[in-house]
């Protein structure tokens, strides 16, 4: 008998607790799973299964065996998988998350990019500022800002981008132009209501981390798409990534403040479950993000 057939029925024995219910999750009659751990007893020269006519319960050597032939089984199943996927082309839903800023002005329109390459993979693309369990969530991949922590995912970096001070032209000629990063704070500043440090900007003059209180803050929301827009308008400044006001800053529609100090950078990760090998939808969309931003010079 195949031994991989007969550590499956010893397998499914153990953790249903009978040949009966291993039979039915095998699709095998009762006889044949009791021949194959018989074999597999007698190939062994061991006892592994204590019989009553209630319950079977697995000896100690055969609790040891059980274990073994559990790693064995799957690694097994792992390279079947893993043979499978790399002779199949890329296809099938993805599911990605990403941050709604983000989302809406870089990873939305590289996702419908890569549809027009790889039109038998469908993208369910969810933009949220929560960071969510990709394994219980059901997500292939989450685009993530910022330090990662140790959460056994995989990562891959994608780009990075500076934080920058901004407001309206009109807005500075009737305010004023502040002399020093601290002395923003009495003015009026639009406030990202998801930042991670609260209602304290950390922003860093050059010679340190100055925390910034956001309390003059006419406008507080939880879309950066939104406080750009209200810069434009000069309803008072903002801290936004610079890849989101880069354009604004060339037509001339905002000014940045500072520029002479260096701003905070932030990384932009892909992190995806590990595993012993990627789907191919997923390499798929993986290459394709992280191409598509080079292209882009971010």
């Amino acid at each position: 008998m195949n031994r991989f057939s007969e550590m499956e029925s010893f397998v499914a024995v153990v953790e249903t607790g009978g040949f009966t219910d291993a039979a039915r999750r095998l699709r095998l009659s009762k006889s044949a799973v009791s021949k194959q751990i018989s074999a597999l007893e007698d190939r062994l020269g061991a006892r592994l299964l204590d019989r009553t006519t209630r319950n079977v319960q697995a000896t100690e050597i055969g609790l040891s065996y059980y274990q073994e032939a559990v790693r064995v089984l799957k690694i097994a199943s792992d390279a079947d998988v893993m043979v499978a996927s790399m002779q199949s082309s890329p296809q099938g839903r993805l599911r990605v998350t990403a941050p709604m800023d983000l989302g809406q002005t870089l990873i939305a329109p590289m996702a419908t990019e890569f549809l027009r390459a790889f039109p038998d993979i469908c993208v369910d693309l969810v933009l949220e500022n929560r960071i969510v369990d990709l394994l219980a969530d059901k997500y292939d991949l989450a685009i993530r800002i910022g330090p990662l922590p140790d959460s056994g995912l995989m990562a891959r970096k994608l780009s990075s981008f500076r934080m920058v001070l901004v407001a309206a032209p009109a807005y500075l000629s009737a305010k004023g132009h502040p002399n020093t990063v601290k002395e923003i704070e009495a003015f009026d500043l639009l406030h990202f209501s998801n930042n991670q440090t609260g209602t304290v900007w950390a922003i860093d003059d050059g010679s340190g981390t100055v925390p910034i209180r956001a309390l003059n803050s006419p406008l507080t929301i939880n879309d950066g798409m939104s406080l750009l827009r209200a810069a434009i308008d000069g309803v008072g400044i903002a801290y936004l990534p610079d890849i989101m006001v880069g354009g604004a800053i060339a037509s001339g529609q905002l000014e940045q403040l500072f520029p002479a100090i260096t701003p905070e950078e932030r990384t932009v990760s892909a992190v995806y479950p590990s595993g012993p090998f990627i789907q191919p939808k997923l390499r798929s969309f993986l290459d394709f993000l992280i191409d598509a931003f080079k292209r882009q010079g971010l």
